[in-house]
């Protein structure tokens, strides 16, 4: 039974018997810049490793193909993509369409919202013989909705979560979101994201920091849910006392006007990225929502202090005071005053406790170890059984969860 499974990179797993059948896995998604596109590229090597490069197929957006670096023999499926995620989703679930119905892998396993919504009810028409593992990678009712919007968003999930066989939550924030607006909680289980223990070669950089100045560093999509507006007028108010790099890139918006105390660099891969690491002091996440983010991970292995907000998955991940500090979403004066309380010393002791915190836990062999386990208890699963519009999207539901508040959104 998956009932109230709570799998983490620290948790103790029972060891797969070695010789057993491999595992064809069919992995989508609608989109993948960013954090879903390093946890695909370190998970993918490790199950090519385990399952064969032959069992793994991928299928992704055409223009974020060479953000993944695929090992040889993986089998990458692009689909045309554009500015509509709606239309990239439906491209997508064409291209799933036609893999399964031609060889039904043993997993389909869906990343994101947009993919899930698409390809699940597909699949669920296709009876297709073939296991269902969706990972929402954040609930798309984190976001800033407004309550109708989000009570729809939430009464969607629930619907749609009936057509997979198990649901992979980021963190125990996210399992407990879920499990506070009905979906199914025997459905729902945590696998915490992870990364290799060994850092990435750093490419030779030179950066320029004002003398004086705490290094701050900003990894992230140029958008609302990262919260770099809010950085931006804490670095106004800062001045001289602070700069920052700010890595990254948007989908669709253009970066509005820097600070005077803030360079973009721009999306980078991981050897140039790990020079950025290396160089700052700090990392500021001042997301207003989140899942379980790979960059405070890819940061604490680096041996930075984190400065996040208490939301989603980052007080699983930041411990307040011992290797970074929580402040409150949209509160500007909290980032001012939590940067402006950090000196050298600290901020060293603050990194070394969060390098120590990331080998204990989050390593990308025990993510895929626990996926690997999860894969071969869900194929062993019925198929899901059918069921009823009105238990499962009816106005009497909806009037009686009207009344709830999520946690971190």
């Amino acid at each position: 039974m998956l009932d109230d499974d709570i799998l983490t990179g620290s948790a103790v797993v029972r060891t797969l018997e070695p010789r057993r059948r491999s595992i064809s896995v069919l992995h989508v998604a609608e989109v993948i810049k960013g954090g879903i596109c390093t946890h695909l590229r370190d998970l993918i090597e490790l199950q090519r490793r385990s399952f064969g490069a032959d069992s793994i197929t991928v299928v992704v957006p055409g223009s974020q193909t060479a953000e993944l670096s695929l090992p040889a023999g993986v089998r990458v499926v692009n689909f045309q993509d554009g500015s509509n995620r709606i239309l990239n989703a439906a491209r997508a679930a064409a291209a799933v369409y036609r893999l399964v119905r031609r060889q039904p892998p043993n997993i389909v396993h869906i990343h994101s919202t947009f993919a899930g919504a698409a390809i699940r009810p597909l699949l669920a028409l296709l009876h297709a013989h073939t296991a269902v593992v969706f990972c929402p990678h954040g609930w798309a009712f984190f976001r800033d909705l407004s309550p109708l919007k989000r009570l729809l968003v939430q009464r969607f999930e629930r619907l749609w979560s009936h057509w997979c066989q198990a649901i992979v939550c980021v963190s125990r924030h996210e399992r407990l979101s879920a499990v506070q607006v009905g979906i199914p909680s025997e459905k729902l289980v945590v696998v915490q994201n992870g990364l290799p223990r060994q850092r990435p070669h750093a490419e030779p950089l030179l950066l320029e920091w004002p003398q004086g100045a705490r290094r701050l560093l900003f990894v992230g999509r140029f958008d609302r849910q990262k919260g770099v507006d809010v950085l931006f007028e804490a670095l106004r108010q800062l001045g001289a006392d602070a700069f920052a790099y700010i890595v990254g890139d948007s989908l669709r918006t253009t970066l509005n006007v820097l600070p005077a105390n803030a360079r973009c660099a721009g999306w980078m891969a991981p050897p140039a990225l790990e020079s950025y690491y290396r160089s700052a002091e700090v990392i500021v996440m001042p997301s207003r929502w989140e899942g379980f983010p790979l960059v405070a991970l890819e940061a604490m292995r680096a041996g930075l202090a984190i400065i996040a907000t208490n939301v989603g998955g980052l007080p699983e991940i930041v411990e307040d005071g011992e290797t970074g500090i929580l402040i409150p979403p949209n509160d500007v004066g909290a980032l001012v005053d939590a940067i402006r309380s950090l000196d050298s010393e600290r901020l060293k002791q603050m990194g070394l406790a969060a390098a120590e915190r990331f080998s204990r836990r989050w390593t990308s062999e025990a993510s895929h170890r626990l996926l690997s386990d999860l894969y071969r208890r869900t194929m062993r699963r019925p198929r899901p059984a059918a069921m009823s519009w009105h238990a499962d999207f009816g106005t009497d539901r909806l009037n009686s969860l009207s009344g709830h508040s999520m946690v971190g959104t």
